[in-house]
């Protein structure tokens, strides 16, 4: 069964994308001129002798653990053989990709002689953590972008056969195999499978190696619990799970998703299973401590839910919790729209989660001293913002650039047998790449 050609959709001026793209490089270029200032001046944006970590950091761990949604989903459709998810599995795979692109940008921006950061490959010692953290996330983003690369290259290779201004691209990034004949896309289908099974346990090592950056940390109450690595594990495949949700909803039509009836849906039960389970372990957590004799964990504990970080307490409550299983558990409530909206909250909530993390325990210092909240200044923001904007452009240039999803469903309709005639015996559910 050969694939057919897929003519290239008509291009028009799409203002909403062009604006889009003019004030994510906005945002992009004032975060850039903002950090080569900081480094000409030798400043930081933020951060201080009291607490070295700041909101870059917090959007450091946030964003590795945004990464796992997409391999979570990916893999669901080779390992489980969950074919309904197969729609949108490239698309939650790109998310992954760029989640993890702005992993290293959000710690480039943070460290004060980012030229140094070399030297943690070449002196670094094995045994170290953060060691361990550049090894996985290395080998991570190269197996999702193996992972990506075979789930769309029917679609590469059908678009690189229709006439268009981007063929000589799409030839490019087929990598010279035009072969898109049964045999070969049972062979990608073969890969990706194997990959499947490789990258999903890959994942939890990465999320478990950032948890333990904070579990063996033992001068700064709070951090050194060994509930850390797997509440890291959990509350990542949560928000991954649910940023691929969200832009689903908000974005799913603009980009021309193939997504089926009830995926959304499928995706709100998922998480609102999940959600119990997260919920669990911080309650653990918290309860040892409440009634621990260890008056530095006690202190921690108190501030963040009576002192001033109370309001992102009940707000990670809120958000993280009460709310989205409230929208997700009822099955009127968990519609598109109710899926988007819990999704939203959940994201909100992991990342003020990450937040308390991060920060609560560096604001106790290490001799008596008085404890202040620290508030992100204005240049940290723009940072943050800037990086944000980054990944807003690589989206949006990599769904405008690549419509793979318009490419899957047009291929998938053209394989649909004429009534009263059945299939191949080739099995396109087996051997078509997603």
């Amino acid at each position: 069964m050969e694939t057919k050609e897929v003519a290239p959709p008509r291009r028009r001026t799409d203002w909403p994308f062009l604006g889009i793209v003019v004030l994510a490089s906005a945002a992009l270029a004032v975060a850039a001129f903002l950090r080569w200032t900081e480094l000409q001046e030798g400043v930081d944006a933020g951060t201080s002798n009291r607490v070295a970590w700041g909101l870059l950091v917090v959007n450091y761990v946030t964003f590795i653990g945004l990464s796992a949604g997409g391999v979570i989903i990916a893999s669901l459709v080779h390992i489980l053989n969950i074919k309904r998810f197969k729609s949108i599995a490239t698309f939650a795979e790109l998310l992954a990709v760029i989640s993890i692109v702005l992993v290293p940008v959000f710690i480039f921006f943070d460290l004060g002689r980012p030229e140094r950061a070399v030297n943690l490959l070449l002196y670094g010692r094995i045994e170290s953590p953060l060691v361990w953290t550049v090894i996985v996330l290395t080998t991570y983003l190269a197996v999702c972008l193996a992972y990506l690369y075979y789930g769309v290259r029917r679609e590469l290779v059908s678009m690189s056969k229709a006439p268009g201004r981007l063929q000589w691209l799409y030839r490019w990034m087929t990598l010279g195999n035009q072969d898109v004949s049964p045999a070969a896309l049972a062979r990608d289908e073969r890969v990706v499978r194997r990959i499947s099974f490789f990258v999903l346990p890959l994942a939890v090592v990465l999320h478990s190696v950032t948890g333990l950056i904070f579990a063996v940390v033992s001068a700064k109450p709070g951090y050194n619990t060994a509930l850390m690595p797997p509440l890291f594990v959990i509350s990542a495949i949560i928000s991954g799970i649910a940023l691929v949700a969200l832009v689903i909803v908000v974005a799913g039509k603009r980009v021309r998703l193939p997504v089926e009836p009830g995926v959304v849906e499928e995706l709100g039960r998922i998480l609102a299973m999940l959600l119990p389970i997260l919920a669990y372990l911080l309650l653990m957590e918290w309860t040892v401590v409440f009634y621990g004799t260890e008056p530095a964990e006690r202190g921690v504990w108190t501030f963040i839910t009576s002192g001033a970080y109370a309001p992102l307490f009940w707000g990670l409550l809120l958000c993280g919790f009460i709310v989205p299983l409230a929208i997700l558990v009822p099955q009127r409530t968990r519609t598109r729209k109710g899926v988007g909206v819990a999704s939203a909250l959940i994201v909100i909530g992991v990342f003020l989660e990450r937040y308390l993390i991060v920060e609560a325990p560096l604001l106790f210092p290490n001799l008596p001293g008085t404890v202040r909240a620290a508030v992100p200044t204005v240049g940290e923001i723009l940072l943050v913002l800037g990086v944000y904007a980054l990944g807003v452009l690589l989206l949006a240039l990599a769904t405008k650039l690549f419509p793979v999803g318009e490419a899957y469903k047009r291929l998938n309709g053209a394989e649909k047998p004429p009534p009263g005639q059945s299939l191949p015996s080739h099995d396109p559910g087996k051997s078509d790449a997603t």
